[in-house]
């Protein structure tokens, strides 16, 4: 076993080719990151050994390609409800965004509470209002 300074793969081979070939060639398997060069340095040191990309470095690239189909989904989910909101703008309705998570009665018993719900923001708003009214 050797633990060799630096990554360039001609000075790391050079190290390795120290190492009698007999020995090399017992080597069955090699786990590796995505480097080109540690690829070359295998194959050139090791050409019996299997090459195995390490766990670690496969998952990551799986999240970090997840994570950006996540963020394009989001953004354009985002485009599209600035969209309808300024669709309903110039059509003068309201907007309510998509509630595909809620169950039909829930939906009817958010809109039968509406305009509870304004009606007490506008008293809240009032009542703020005066508090602060100092004259």
């Amino acid at each position: 076993m050797a633990i060799v300074a630096g990554t360039k793969a001609e000075a790391v081979i050079e190290v390795i080719r120290k190492i009698p070939e007999s020995l090399r060639k017992k080597v069955t398997e090699i786990t590796l990151d995505m480097a080109s060069s540690m690829t070359m340095i295998a194959k050139r040191c090791f050409p019996r050994a299997v090459r195995v990309t390490d766990r670690f470095h496969v998952q990551r690239l799986a999240v970090e390609a997840l994570q950006e189909i996540r963020i394009k989904h989001r953004w354009d989910a985002l485009d599209k409800e600035n969209d309808a909101i300024e669709q309903a703008k110039v059509s003068q309705t309201g907007y309510f965004g998509e509630v595909d998570h809620l169950i039909p009665w829930q939906i009817d018993h958010l809109i039968n509470w509406r305009p509870v719900v304004e009606n007490a923001s506008r008293s809240d708003s009032k009542l703020v209002n005066k508090s602060y009214n100092y004259s």
